[in-house]
C-alpha cells in the first residue's frame, strides 16, 4: 500500500515539473518570434537567433546529464527552472539582436539543465520503489494532460499581450522562477552514476555513446525533430501575422490549437502503440512531420497552411509520445541523465 502511495506521489510531483514547464512555453511560445519580428529583427536574424540558440544548448547539454547524476536531478532541474526564468525575464525587455541573442545563451543554459533531468528523476523514483515499467502506462497520459495546460495558457497569453506585449513573457518567467524554488525546497533528491572524476566520466560516456549504434540513431532522430521544427517555428507566426494578416495577440489561438493536436495525437499515439512496435510508430511520426512541414512550406493559402499545420503538430506529438516511451528502455538507468539526448 505504501509503494501505491509513493508511486501516486511521485506522478504527482512529475506532473507538476510538466504542467509548470508547458504552462510557462505557452506564455513564451505563442508568438516569440513575432515578438523578435515586431522589435526590428528581420527574418534572417531570427533564423541566425534561432540558431545560435540551438548550437548553445547543444554545447551545455553535452555535460549537464552527468553533472545533474553526480550532483543531483532535484538540484539541478530546480537550478535550471529558474535560470530559464530569468532567461525569458531579460528577454522580454530585449529591444535588439545582442540583448535578444544574450537571452537565448541564458535560456540556453536553464534549458540544457532541464533537458532530460525530470524524466532521469522520475524514472529514478520509479526505481526506487520497483515500478520502473509504470511508465508506459503514465508518460503518455501526463504528456497529454500538459499539452492541454499549455494550450490554455497559450490562448491567456494572447489576451494578457494586447495589455503589453511583453507582459506575457514576463509571466512565464516568474513562473518558472517560482517553480524551480518550489521544486528545490520540496522535492525528494536522487542521483545517477556518482563515481570517479566528472571529467573522466563525461569521456567515458561520451566514448560509450559514440560506440553504440542505439544511441547514435537517437541521436539522429533529435537532430531530424530539432531542424523541422525550428524551421517550423521560424516560420509560422511570421507566415501567421503577416501573410495571414492576424495580429499578435490572436497567435495564442493558433498555438492553442498547436498543443491540442499535439495532445490528442498523444491520447492517439498509445492507441498506436498497441497495434504497431512503438520505435515503428515514433518513425511514421517522423516521416509524417518532414510531409507536413513541406506542405506548409510551399502553402500558396490559407487552406494549405493550415492542412500543413495540422499534420505536422498532430505527428510530433505522436513522435514525442511514443518515443519518450521506448528511448528510457535503452538508456543505463544509473546514468538516466547523461544517457538521455
Amino acid at each position: 500500500m505504501n509503494k501505491e502511495k509513493d508511486y501516486k506521489k511521485i506522478n504527482l510531483m512529475y506532473s507538476f515539473i510538466i504542467i509548470c514547464y508547458v504552462i510557462c512555453e505557452g506564455f513564451f511560445g505563442y508568438g516569440f518570434t513575432s515578438f523578435i519580428f515586431k522589435k526590428g529583427i528581420n527574418l534572417a536574424k531570427i533564423g541566425l537567433l534561432m540558431g545560435l540558440t540551438n548550437f548553445a544548448i547543444m554545447l551545455f547539454d553535452y555535460p549537464s546529464g552527468n553533472i545533474a547524476d553526480k550532483y543531483g536531478r532535484k538540484k539541478i532541474c530546480s537550478s535550471g527552472f529558474i535560470i530559464y526564468g530569468i532567461g525569458l525575464i531579460i528577454f522580454g525587455f530585449s529591444n535588439n539582436f545582442a540583448l535578444f541573442l544574450i537571452s537565448g545563451i541564458v535560456r540556453a543554459f536553464g534549458s540544457s539543465l532541464i533537458s532530460g533531468t525530470p524524466e532521469a528523476w522520475y524514472l529514478g523514483e520509479l526505481s526506487k520503489i520497483n515500478k520502473f515499467s509504470y511508465k508506459d502506462k503514465f508518460l503518455p497520459i501526463i504528456r497529454g494532460i500538459g499539452l492541454f495546460f499549455g494550450s490554455v495558457s497559450g490562448i491567456m497569453a494572447g489576451k494578457v499581450s494586447e495589455i503589453n506585449i511583453s507582459l506575457p513573457i514576463y509571466i512565464g518567467g516568474i513562473i518558472m522562477i517560482v517553480s524551480g524554488v518550489i521544486i528545490g525546497i520540496l522535492f525528494v533528491e536522487n542521483y545517477g552514476n556518482r563515481e570517479g572524476n566528472l571529467i573522466k566520466t563525461i569521456n567515458k560516456n561520451s566514448v560509450n555513446f559514440f560506440r553504440n549504434s542505439k544511441m547514435r540513431i537517437l541521436s539522429v532522430f533529435e537532430v531530424l525533430k530539432t531542424i523541422m521544427f525550428t524551421i517550423f517555428i521560424l516560420l509560422w507566426q511570421i507566415f501567421t501575422t503577416k501573410v495571414i494578416g492576424l495580429s499578435h495577440s490572436k497567435l495564442g489561438y493558433f498555438y492553442t490549437a498547436m498543443l491540442l493536436l499535439m495532445s490528442l495525437s498523444s491520447f492517439f499515439s498509445r492507441y498506436l502503440m498497441k497495434k504497431l512496435n512503438k520505435i515503428t510508430v515514433t518513425i511514421l511520426g517522423l516521416f509524417f512531420i518532414s510531409f507536413g512541414l513541406i506542405i506548409f512550406i510551399y502553402s500558396k493559402n490559407i487552406y494549405l497552411f493550415i492542412l500543413g499545420f495540422v499534420i505536422f503538430e498532430f505527428s510530433l506529438g505522436i513522435a514525442n509520445t511514443s518515443y519518450f516511451t521506448w528511448v528510457y528502455d535503452y538508456i543505463d538507468r544509473k546514468s538516466g541523465s547523461a544517457g538521455m539526448p
